[in-house]
């Protein structure tokens, strides 16, 4: 419920008059790029890094774009190359607020769906940064500290945009 409550908060403030924000963090438009609805999640991931040998755990974040079609109950994901597109996609339509809206709605009534895609992303990452400073010590000749990466769950999602198929 508490992601539900952090998505419905975010599109309250991309309605909300009262101040401009410099990029919304919800949004809706219509292309010809899609010929399903296709939403994209900028998704920050949060790792603590964390030593053997018990030092104060390092803050370690990444943002990515992550793209499903389809219903967030039936998603399915995109290819990277898509979602690139998909993000640089002009509207070619008009979306109207109230659909904008209830386009939103939809997806925040069924976002407990939405976040097994980036939950698993942030393990996964986890697993790859936890490599990394292998690497760095082994190329450096260091030897003897051990880290792992533990996923701060559940991941941000600051923005959510939806392409839906152009009339």
């Amino acid at each position: 419920m508490r992601k539900r409550a952090k998505l419905a908060h975010v599109m309250e403030c991309t309605f909300d008059n009262t101040f401009r924000p410099v990029a919304k963090r919800y949004g809706v438009i219509r292309t010809r790029l899609v010929e399903r609805r296709t939403t994209l999640l900028f998704v920050r991931f949060r790792y603590h890094i964390i030593t053997k040998t018990g030092e104060t755990p390092l803050l370690a974040e990444d943002c990515q774009l992550l793209g499903f079609a389809g219903s967030p109950a039936k998603a399915e994901r995109t290819d990277p190359d898509m979602t690139e597109k998909l993000i640089r996609a002009k509207p070619e339509e008009s979306v109207s607020t109230d659909q904008a809206v209830r386009f939103l709605n939809k997806l925040i009534d069924n976002s407990d769906h939405l976040w097994h895609p980036p939950e698993k992303s942030a393990k996964e990452n986890g697993g790859k940064l936890s490599k990394a400073p292998a690497r760095v010590r082994k190329a450096s000749q260091g030897k003897g500290i051990r880290y792992r990466a533990e996923p701060h769950l559940p991941p941000d999602v600051p923005g959510v945009y939806i392409t839906i198929q152009q009339i």
